[in-house]
């Protein structure tokens, strides 16, 4: 069993960006413990916006959202910060925003709906079809904000 572990810690990247690989490695978050769990976080974490716009590799990153462990989300958010319009506009890199803003703390929904809103270019989100979903989620996010 340790010769496979050793494998995936030494190619999370390339595994977690392969259509059976992005499962292997959120068992691997899930089953391992230790030094290996704490690899393929940081791997995940280290290439946040890289994973977060692949067809697979962004289900690894919705994982780690999926977890809420308010460190590894802080972490995430720094990693994508000023990427938020582009990531919006990307196919799979939306669901990951989306992920963030409609499930994680109010305070990091926020701070992603404001940096839309104050970028430039936010209006093209109306537009795209991906950042037209992430405008959505915002507004339902703000929605149920206002409410509570």
């Amino acid at each position: 069993m340790q010769p496979l572990l050793d494998e995936i810690a030494n190619n999370r990247f390339a595994i977690a960006t392969q259509k059976s690989g992005c499962c292997v490695i959120q068992s691997c978050v899930e089953s391992a413990g230790g030094e290996l769990r704490d690899c393929i976080i940081v791997e995940i974490l280290t290439n946040a916006v890289q994973l977060s716009e692949d067809q697979y590799g962004n289900y690894g990153v919705q994982y780690l959202l999926g977890l809420k462990l308010p460190r590894v989300t802080y972490i995430l958010l720094d990693r994508l910060q000023g990427n938020f319009l582009t990531l919006s506009c990307n196919k799979y890199a939306s669901n990951v925003v989306e992920k963030i803003i409609l499930d994680s703390r109010e305070k990091n929904s926020t701070r992603i709906i404001t940096e839309l809103l104050s970028n430039p270019s936010g209006s093209m989100l109306l537009m795209d079809p991906y950042g037209n979903f992430v405008i959505q989620s915002s507004l339902q996010r703000a929605k149920v904000s206002l409410v509570h």
